[in-house]
């Protein structure tokens, strides 16, 4: 069934998730528009403070978003207001779309669940560990068969791109181990500024990469380096971009033994894996059988499970 759909989210009009999803057919809109920065304080002041007439922030969405079947808002504080004035506004029209409130990180207390009420949208996450926590319903991560990587040659052998987010020690150390084995690294750890303890490490950085740019590393890497933030859990991105791209992946999330998608030719485990076997790891062929995932963790399928009432994903 043909249904349309409308994924909300609180970032800029050139992300590169909302222009992938246009391009799978899927209407975009940013969940508040797009205003100067001597007004954003103003607008953070309003909406932490809950006062009228919240909808005056609202992108070009809201007038006409109860035409669509499916509307899906990326769950932040800044937005915690829109599933009940949608709610309202839809009843008011005689539609029911059916409203998600998403989240596709880790839920963070300034960013709590139950300050969106069941009664106005489904609450949903990523985490299987925040869905047992905090009542919701799961669905996976997603990604996109529609990418392409760029036609590049091989020029390293691991690539990891990430903020310090309390990983800044674990990943130098693993830097520099790897680099005395002879393993080829391309690390870019983004802080906001680079402290005289890490101003000589060439791995930390105040570059923001665009997500073509991270394409570009990708392609030329074999392996995609992924360290979870403390306390993060559930599946992530690099692990998706790593199946779809035919990339190793090396992580020290254990649980991604439990994927349906986990080969050891293609995911190398730390704590589980013998480390001095990596360079044997990045030698071996892709598994290249297992890309039959790829359609499951699609965007289309994912959005698809969603309506999918007695799977397993919504108990």
């Amino acid at each position: 069934m043909q249904r349309k759909c409308l994924i909300l989210s609180l970032t800029t009009k050139d992300d590169y998730a909302l222009a992938e999803w246009r391009k799978n057919g899927v209407d975009t809109d940013l969940t508040l528009k797009d205003i100067p920065k001597a007004l954003r304080l103003l607008r953070r002041f309003w909406i932490r403070w809950h006062l009228p007439l919240q909808s005056i922030w609202y992108g070009d969405w809201k007038k006409s978003f109860w035409q669509y079947d499916f509307v899906l808002v990326h769950g932040t504080w800044l937005a915690e207001d829109v599933p009940h004035w949608m709610k309202k506004i839809a009843s008011q029209k005689g539609a029911f779309p059916k409203l998600v409130w998403w989240y596709w990180n880790t839920v963070v207390e300034k960013d709590h669940p139950d300050r969106v009420s069941q009664q106005d949208c489904e609450k949903w996450s990523f985490d299987q560990g925040d869905c047992k926590k905090y009542g919701m319903r799961h669905n996976t991560q997603y990604y996109f068969k529609s990418f392409q990587l760029p036609q590049v040659s091989l020029t390293t052998d691991v690539y990891f791109l990430g903020s310090d987010g309390g990983r800044m020690d674990t990943l130098l150390d693993l830097e520099k181990k790897w680099k005395a084995m002879g393993i080829r690294t391309d690390f870019h750890i983004v802080v906001k500024h680079i402290s005289d303890a890490y101003k000589n490490r060439k791995a930390v950085t105040t570059k923001h990469f665009s997500y073509t740019e991270n394409l570009e590393h990708i392609a030329a890497s074999k392996a995609v380096l992924e360290i979870l933030r403390p306390g993060q859990a559930g599946q992530t991105l690099r692990a998706l971009e790593c199946l779809f791209f035919g990339k190793k992946l090396i992580t020290n999330d254990k649980s991604v033994m439990q994927q349906v998608y986990y080969h050891p030719d293609n995911i190398f485990v730390l704590g589980e894996d013998a480390e001095e076997k990596l360079s044997d790891f990045l030698e071996k062929p892709f598994f290249a059988e297992n890309k039959k995932y790829c359609d499951y963790f699609d965007c289309k399928q994912w959005l698809e499970r969603f309506w999918e009432e007695n799977d397993g994903a919504r108990k």
